[in-house]
């Protein structure tokens, strides 16, 4: 299996690499320029930051069309933590900034007095059943008719994980979420060899 993790000088990809280097027996190449990209089973984005200097980035070094065509053509599973599940969609109102439009959606703040949500909270993966990973933001995918599973923070409850067709989403960062973390890493990687 050969991964592709975009890297924009900024990020958690260092996680990353160390969960899918103890997790599976994967080839991982890191993208930080347009010749980089090549045919990958798997793209990973562990996007951090904001919205508006993750596009400006991703422009600057002529990625983003590259990477939005090879999501769109099937080219490839996709993996997207946090910021880089947030960009897929329309609209996100931080910074009033268009995103990719992969998918239908907007990308709301949240609305209460402790913001950003940091630290540990539960995936409800079924009722009566959830796990706990790590989050660190202030923005929400506010979309749930996706086949997804929701964290509860305070007075809001959020898509924290989101599966359509060959996507992966989580609003968390698996990649520094313990054993939960790493084994969903693994489950989702494990897809694409099948």
């Amino acid at each position: 299996m050969i991964i592709g993790l975009v890297r924009l000088g900024y990020g958690n990809i260092y996680n990353v690499v160390l969960a899918i280097s103890k997790i599976c027996n994967a080839t991982v190449e890191i993208w930080d320029k347009l010749g980089d990209i090549k045919c990958v089973d798997y793209i990973i984005f562990p996007g951090v930051g904001s919205m508006q200097i993750c596009f400006a980035s991703l422009k600057q070094i002529d990625m983003l069309e590259s990477v939005k065509r090879m999501i769109i053509n099937n080219k490839c599973r996709y993996l997207g933590i946090c910021l880089g599940s947030q960009m897929l969609f329309n609209y996100n109102y931080e910074g009033k900034q268009n995103g990719m439009g992969v998918l239908i959606g907007n990308i709301c703040i949240i609305k209460e007095d402790r913001v950003p949500h940091i630290g540990w909270n539960t995936v409800c993966f079924r009722e009566g059943m959830g796990k706990e990973f790590y989050f660190s933001h202030s923005f929400f995918i506010n979309e749930k008719f996706y086949r997804c599973y929701i964290t509860k923070y305070r007075n809001h409850s959020f898509p924290s994980v989101i599966y359509r067709k060959r996507l992966c989403l989580t609003q968390f960062h698996p990649e520094v979420s313990g054993y939960w973390g790493w084994l969903l890493i693994r489950h989702i990687l494990l897809l694409c060899v099948k």
